[in-house]
């Protein structure tokens, strides 16, 4: 019984320690997944993450590589669209806008059941956005 207690203690110590280390700012990242340790707190600070998170994160995870509804945002920017059946090679400034204007015009059977961004300044704000995670 004594050891079992001692063993839960040690775990939960541990688990504490773990997320103290983890949640530090002064720590750079190290890996090319250390943006998955972004939080949503974070991401609302970001210039543009307001709107990103209003408008992509029900269908869309921006803090991990996981997929939802849709595939995450995560690193998005510069990578290949990950659909099929979509005129870019990569997603950019330009193809991200002209996606995010009007994704059922550019592919009609997407799952991404949302008119667009019609807001010039949405858009901006969240293809700055993208550029950043």
């Amino acid at each position: 019984m004594l050891k079992t207690q001692i063993h839960i203690q040690f775990s939960t110590c541990m688990l504490a320690l773990l997320l103290l280390v983890g949640c530090s700012s002064e720590q750079e990242p190290t890996s090319s997944d250390a943006k998955g340790m972004v939080d949503l707190v974070k991401i609302e600070m970001m210039p543009g993450g307001t709107v990103v998170r209003k408008r992509c994160a029900n269908c869309h995870f921006l803090d991990k590589r996981m997929r939802k509804v849709g595939p995450s945002l995560m690193g998005i920017y510069m990578r290949a669209p990950s659909i099929a059946d979509v005129p870019f090679e990569v997603w950019d400034e330009k193809s991200l806008a002209i996606w995010l204007k009007d994704p059922i015009g550019v592919k009609p059977k997407t799952a991404m059941a949302i008119s667009g961004l019609r807001d010039p300044e949405e858009l901006r704000q969240v293809i700055a956005y993208l550029k950043k995670i």
